[in-house]
């Protein structure tokens, strides 16, 4: 794709993601309980000490009205001295500020997933000796039939949360030592880079959502196969079903549909893979206090084409707000250490080296912090695999959400 229309397609992304559709928010309680899930401290109203004077309606200073009677507006109940309001809720909730939007969520999941593995073609230079699954071209060239990734970020917890968000976003992903997927070339070193643009719109006052992930992805190494190339367009529909302003707790439900906009899989002898990838997904968060966390996905990836994999992924992470501000208006809101642990279970075409695609059982570690400002999340984690074979040694991914 030439560099002008990958720059369009990426500001018609923004574009779309900035329009102030305003939404609901979650809830910051200015005053309430300080035990799980509550934002801040609690924060009751003090009133200032003065004189009693007779209330309106009975005449007698310090005496509640008669059964049955309320208080006048604004004036405090006297056997509630924190209820100005005479209803008898101390712990009446006030809206977010718009500057503390970003310090009321818990952030997202980091992601693991360097893509599917898709054969392809790859042509040797003269005198290079191939080792492995090659053949001989016409005028005597030489390839090799090396499973390189594909598809990009379309698993659901690539920065992504169970929570309904307004947001624009960057992701950077990158993987070192790929070269193993190389088999057949010698003295190989390769890395992969992946860039992700995207947004997110929340609807029915924030308890759905609508996002948008468009990846682009660059093989670097030998100038014999590098590679780089639009990966496939992903559009993610979420719905919480509980989403508790009080204590964040969120249980939601959605999917993931992944188009086939990147380069197809070619196959020798048989049409070219180009699958439409549909993935039902749930997740949830859950607190365990006021500063401890749980979050997850579990979600089927199922392709339309027989030959592609179909994938479970089952990923959780536990979070800790290890600093939050007190401050409403301080730039720097909070920050959250999280890791994560991702389970990728392939259903068919199992093993790394699956022809014409493949995928193998994984383990995967991500570990990081999420820094937390007014109006943008900035997250910095490193991961690696667990289990082998590892399709690279070292995933380093740093994401910036900026909120709305």
């Amino acid at each position: 794709m030439k560099p002008v229309t990958l720059w369009a397609a990426a500001g018609l992304c923004l574009a779309f993601g900035a329009v102030p559709l305003y939404a609901q928010a979650p809830t910051v309680f200015a005053a309430g309980n300080p035990g799980r899930g509550a934002p801040y401290p609690p924060a009751r109203m003090v009133l200032p000490d003065c004189p009693a004077s007779p209330l309106p309606g009975n005449g007698t200073p310090g005496v509640p009205n008669p059964a049955g009677e309320p208080n006048p507006a604004g004036q405090p109940n006297p056997a509630n001295p924190t209820d100005a309001t005479g209803t008898g809720d101390a712990f009446a909730q006030a809206p977010e500020g718009g500057t503390q939007a970003a310090a009321s969520f818990d952030p997202g999941l980091f992601g693991d997933l360097i893509g599917v593995n898709g054969q392809r073609v790859i042509l040797l230079p003269p005198g290079v000796t191939a080792h492995g699954n090659f053949k001989v071209l016409g005028g005597n060239r030489i390839a090799i039939i090396a499973p390189l990734p594909s598809r990009g970020v379309f698993k659901i917890t690539e920065n992504e949360g169970p929570r309904p968000t307004d947001r624009v976003f960057f992701n950077y992903n990158y993987f070192n030592n790929v070269d193993r997927l190389l088999q057949g070339i010698p003295g190989t070193a390769a890395d992969l880079h992946r860039e992700t643009i995207g947004f997110e719109k929340t609807l029915l006052q924030g308890d759905a959502s609508f996002g948008v992930r468009l990846p682009y992805l660059q093989l670097t190494g030998s100038k014999d196969f590098e590679d780089s190339h639009v990966g496939d367009l992903s559009l993610i529909f979420k719905y919480a079903f509980i989403n508790n302003r009080t204590t964040g707790d969120v249980l939601s439900g959605g999917l993931v549909l992944t188009a086939p906009t990147g380069q197809e899989i070619t196959v020798e002898g048989e049409s070219s893979i180009n699958s439409t990838v549909f993935q039902p997904f749930v997740g949830f968060i859950y607190h365990i206090n006021r500063d401890v966390y749980f979050q997850g996905f579990s979600s089927l990836a199922v392709p339309t084409d027989a030959r592609d994999v179909t994938l479970l992924f089952n990923s959780i992470a536990a979070g800790y707000h290890l600093y939050r501000a007190e401050d409403p208006d301080a730039i720097l809101r909070g920050v959250v250490p999280v890791a994560e642990i991702h389970i990728n279970t392939p259903l068919n075409h199992r093993g790394l080296y699956s022809a014409p695609l493949g995928f193998s059982d994984s383990v995967n570690f991500t570990g990081g912090a999420y820094i937390q400002f007014r109006r943008a999340t900035l997250g910095i984690a490193a991961g690696t695999p667990l289990t082998g074979p590892k399709p690279y040694d070292l995933e380093v991914s740093a994401n910036l959400n900026f909120h709305f």
